[in-house]
């Protein structure tokens, strides 16, 4: 019986959220077709997040950014406990209590939007700060500390992120981009060719 109760409420639960989904869809500035995310288990400042098509989005995400913009494109996946924050506080007015800071205090360079392409893997536990630009088919994996920008197929890990590997040979890149995207959507080759010129700044922070 208490198993019985037990998976009535989880269910029941499960529904509610769906439903609560759905109804807040609307409330970001855009909302593609097939976006998944836990909005009662989430945090979202919604009007300034935009999200493309076939996005899931696990329990835990907290996505804010209070004057600049998320941006995240097709085909995307964040597991549980995602951070992103498209700002930070500005904490240098001398005579200003902590407390006392406003909106209005922050200079242009506190609030810079985030941009996540597609085909990216979020695993858990990972934060995201402001001004990163992570390319497509990038993966992040659990607990990774994203200060700064992330080349497209490129796997970083770390606190604070550090350079692992590519997901493939620039020839393999190449070929999944052939089989997975239209030739007008294709990544430049001269992009994916600074493939070395990416990875030695990576190195170096």
């Amino acid at each position: 019986m208490i198993k019985l109760l037990a998976y009535l409420y989880d269910y029941s639960v499960r529904i509610f959220d769906r439903i609560i989904m759905y109804l807040s869809r609307h409330l970001f500035a855009r909302c593609g077709k097939n976006v998944i995310f836990f909005p009662t288990k989430s945090k979202f400042l919604y009007k300034n997040i935009s999200i493309g098509n076939n996005v899931s989005i696990g329990r835990g995400a907290s996505f804010i950014a209070s004057i600049s913009h998320i941006t995240i494109g097709n085909n995307s996946m964040f597991d549980s406990n995602v951070t992103i924050r498209g700002g930070n506080r500005n904490i240098d007015i001398i005579g200003k209590l902590i407390v006392n800071y406003r909106n209005d205090d922050k200079i242009p360079s506190d609030d810079i939007p985030v941009v996540i392409d597609d085909d990216v893997l979020v695993e858990s536990g990972v934060t995201i700060l402001k001004g990163v630009h992570i390319g497509r088919g990038a993966i992040i994996k659990t607990g990774t500390v994203v200060v700064t920008n992330v080349p497209p197929y490129a796997i970083i890990g770390g606190c604070p992120a550090k350079f692992i590997k590519y997901r493939w040979s620039l020839q393999e890149i190449l070929q999944h981009e052939e089989l997975a995207y239209s030739q007008n959507d294709r990544l430049p080759i001269e992009l994916l060719e600074q493939r070395k010129n990416f990875l030695s700044v990576l190195l170096a922070n």
